[in-house]
């Protein structure tokens, strides 16, 4: 990789490039590594934290090929290291899993902290919930 390539990915402009074409955002870091005189871009993305992460837009590639397409969903194959649109139910079904159990986690943390909040009312209340935060 050339230096001016490398100079180029820096985290801002690549995270606005890519997230034009995702909804919700893509949760992203651009990583530079010079390794043995040779310049690498690392690009590590993170699992979608609330929705499944939907093609908002055409990504149109060399030679106009469309390499993305608006409406669909990507998801890492098992088949090979590649990216690729969900292919089979199963597929489907696990992003509609993880999706549910990211919701669930959600939902039980709101009502830990709910529970937390609304304890006691009062003095005892006040001082069962700041033993509860001092241990």
């Amino acid at each position: 990789m050339t230096q001016a390539d490398y100079d180029s990915f820096n985290q801002d402009s690549v995270s606005e490039t890519v997230n034009t074409h995702a909804t919700p955002h893509i949760d992203l870091t651009v990583n530079h590594i010079d390794m043995d005189e040779k310049l690498f871009v690392v690009i590590v993305v993170r699992q979608f934290t609330d929705y499944p992460v939907i093609c908002a837009k055409d990504v149109v590639g060399e030679k106009n090929k469309v390499e993305a397409i608006r409406g669909r969903v990507y998801c890492r194959s098992r088949r090979m290291p590649e990216t690729t649109e969900i292919q089979t139910p199963e597929d489907m079904r696990e992003v509609i899993d993880l999706g549910f159990y990211k919701h669930l986690e959600r939902y039980l943390r709101q009502r830990d902290i709910e529970n937390r909040v609304s304890g006691t009312p009062g003095e005892q209340g006040f001082d069962k919930q700041a033993k509860d935060l001092l241990g």
